[in-house]
């Protein structure tokens, strides 16, 4: 009967430390998800703001006394366009990385 005891005590620690390990195993995890959130946010918000960068550099071009043609005005709209797009594919990037599961 003590061994049978015994042997259900020792089970029962075993249990309660595979329990203990998977529960900080966990906790690891849920900090490292926390670190690539963060990181993304940043990349994310880093991006909006180029964006809102290449915008206001169109916006100023467009006023310039130089953008009275129209040719003008295309070269400035292609090039803000094209700095859009740039942007775009990195953001592509940052959801593949994210994605990928890297950071």
């Amino acid at each position: 009967m003590k061994a049978i005891l015994s042997l259900i005590c020792v089970l029962l620690a075993g249990i309660l430390y595979l329990g203990i390990e998977d529960r900080q195993f966990r906790q690891k995890e849920e900090g490292s998800r926390q670190e690539v959130i963060d990181a993304v946010t940043k990349a994310s918000a880093k991006i909006d703001e180029q964006r809102i960068g290449v915008l206001a550099d169109f916006i100023k071009a467009l006023d310039s006394e130089d953008t009275k043609s129209i040719y003008h005005q295309i070269y400035h709209a292609n090039s803000a366009q094209l700095k859009m797009q740039n942007l775009a594919v990195q953001e592509h990037q940052l959801l593949i990385q994210i994605l990928a599961g890297k950071k």
